[in-house]
């Protein structure tokens, strides 16, 4: 094969691809209903609480999920950390051949999370049919350390990474992704043939060597990659919430609105405090009449300050 036939082909396979390449994505619909929402809610605790329950709750409307692996960061390390542990009683990974969870950064900052409906062997395992989100995907746990009262920022986000298909996917029992879209990439990449076929198939290349430069025999292909069609695909991340103790009406300080919200709690059926603890300011594990005291004294007659049990 001469050098200009050699150079020809390379032309005509870079415009094959190309064309290819603008065939071969998915359009993206901007006004598509998601049909998969992954979410967080925000949970509140207290200093020092243990095995603080996080649920995640999946709602997929059009495939079964027979497969997913999530990773979730967090943005205060210093207030919260996984403990490694997840409880799948009650949710909708129940009964699913494997789940589980590590930790990639290996201090418990981060959790990632793998699970799967089936494995290779029997039996058969139904995935997830498309339902209204009403269960959890599944409960992860967190240790709160004891944060004092002067700390300000006692809000933590537990954030989904989704930038890598490895750490954020749903697949459906085939194997196949559920909310990404497909797409290609040209491979700048060199090749030359060490190799040609005899003639008169001497247009065909038996071995490649990748090189740093382009040559008489290169070669062009495509990557395929997949991407997260966010028209399709809802992300919403969690937080953890520490109210300062007394805060009874989580409004996240002390004051007076506290003390009313005790006496609806306590004596009008009102909305309690979230969490429970927050409105027991005098730390003996019980809410009464003796925490409104202890909040009076507290903002009115300099006596001692909340704190948890």
């Amino acid at each position: 094969m001469s050098l200009t036939a050699r150079r020809v082909t390379a032309a005509a396979i870079m415009m094959m691809i190309s064309i290819a390449a603008v065939q071969f994505v998915c359009p993206i619909s901007a006004k598509a209903d998601p049909i998969l929402t992954i979410q967080l809610d925000t949970v509140y605790a207290y200093p020092g609480q243990q095995d603080v329950v996080f649920p995640i709750y999946m709602k997929n409307l059009a495939d079964t999920v027979a497969g997913y692996a999530l990773w979730i960061m967090l943005d205060q390390p210093d207030v919260m950390q996984f403990n490694g542990q997840f409880d799948t009683s009650g949710t909708l990974t129940s009964g699913w051949e494997f789940v589980g969870l590590n930790t990639l950064g290996g201090n418990w900052y981060d959790a990632k999370i793998v699970g799967l409906a089936n494995m290779p062997e029997e039996p058969y395992t139904t995935g997830i049919l498309p339902q209204n989100g009403d269960m959890p995907l599944i409960k992860l746990t967190a240790d709160i350390n004891h944060v004092p009262d002067t700390t300000t920022d006692r809000y933590v986000v537990m954030v989904f990474m989704t930038d890598d298909v490895n750490h954020f996917q749903f697949s459906d029992p085939w194997g196949n992704l559920i909310g990404y879209y497909r797409d290609t990439i040209l491979d700048t990449n060199y090749y030359e043939c060490e190799q040609w076929a005899p003639p008169p198939n001497d247009t065909i290349c038996f071995n490649w060597q990748q090189v740093p430069w382009p040559t008489d025999s290169m070669a062009v292909d495509t990557i395929i990659i997949p991407g997260l069609d966010t028209s399709l695909t809802e992300v919403i991340s969690g937080a953890m919430v520490i109210h300062p103790c007394g805060d009874a009406n989580g409004s996240g300080s002390v004051n007076i609105l506290d003390i009313t919200s005790l006496i609806n709690y306590l004596y009008k059926h009102g909305t309690p405090p979230v969490p429970l603890e927050a409105g027991d300011p005098n730390g003996n594990g019980n809410l009464n009449a003796l925490d409104i005291t202890y909040l009076i004294n507290y903002l009115y007659k300099h006596g001692p300050a909340p704190h948890y049990l």
